[in-house]
């Protein structure tokens, strides 16, 4: 009992102390904190085309596929995108570990992908890849030699995207896939609700103080979503545009 109080008020004091440092912020260094961030990001901006291109690429490669009967994609818009999502999370593996490798970078997109899983396939469907995600993860931290802390808060920022997409599913249930724009907004706003969780996990787990916390929440909020967005809103339109092709096909065949 004593300890649980005792744990209590260190959160609260964390909490307090971050809402704190907020506010001694100027507005100069917060455009300042964003300007670095910003460039951060645009150092990695043809590896955020390179997703782009995976996207057209796999999505032309499946639809191909499926127009051939190849595979097992025929007559399953779930299989579809169970295959899309599979094959985008491989890819941006791959781009990651590449990056690590030759310099050093952190670059990953794969939690988006996730988060897509839950929110198009459900927990049965999805699970698989956040299993995917978690050894990758695994592999990674373990490349990296990062303490305890650093590997339960990686693992746990996956499973936060994963449980709120799963969420967002149970808002949006659509079995067909034909998505309208103000889903799709929901969509959105889900992912910054995975990332406004997480930033707050990082400051509860991590036990850092408030200019860390501030610094992660800022990046999530602001700077990731010019990434984020687009390949999210990508993706959902693709699905849109393919599950009219199913339903199509699916009328063409009674």
């Amino acid at each position: 009992m004593r300890w649980n109080i005792c744990c209590r008020a260190g959160v609260h004091i964390r909490v307090i102390n971050f809402v704190e440092g907020c506010w001694m912020y100027s507005l100069n260094d917060i455009f300042q904190l964003l300007q670095y961030q910003v460039s951060y990001v645009l150092q990695y901006f043809p590896y955020i085309l390179l997703h782009f291109f995976m996207l057209f690429s796999i999505r032309f490669v499946l639809l191909v596929m499926l127009s051939k009967g190849i595979f097992c994609l025929a007559g399953s818009l779930r299989k579809y995108e169970f295959s899309f999502l599979l094959l985008m999370l491989i890819s941006s593996l791959l781009v990651s570990i590449f990056l690590l490798v030759t310099s050093r970078g952190v670059f990953y997109l794969g939690n988006d992908f996730v988060f897509l899983s839950g929110v198009l396939l459900g927990g049965r469907r999805g699970f698989p890849l956040l299993m995917i995600n978690w050894l990758f993860l695994s592999f990674y931290i373990y490349f990296e030699s990062r303490d305890v802390a650093w590997v339960s808060y990686m693992l746990f920022d996956t499973t936060i995207h994963f449980l709120i997409g799963l969420t967002a599913c149970g808002l949006l249930y659509n079995p067909l896939g034909e998505y309208s724009w103000g889903e799709i907004f929901f969509i959105c706003l889900n992912k910054i609700m995975a990332c406004v969780v997480s930033a707050a996990c990082w400051l509860i787990m991590m036990h850092e103080e408030w200019l860390p916390g501030f610094n992660i929440l800022l990046f999530r909020l602001v700077v990731w979503p010019l990434v984020s967005f687009p390949v999210i809103f990508l993706f959902m339109f693709f699905m849109k545009q393919d599950a009219c092709l199913f339903t199509a096909s699916a009328a063409k065949t009674r």
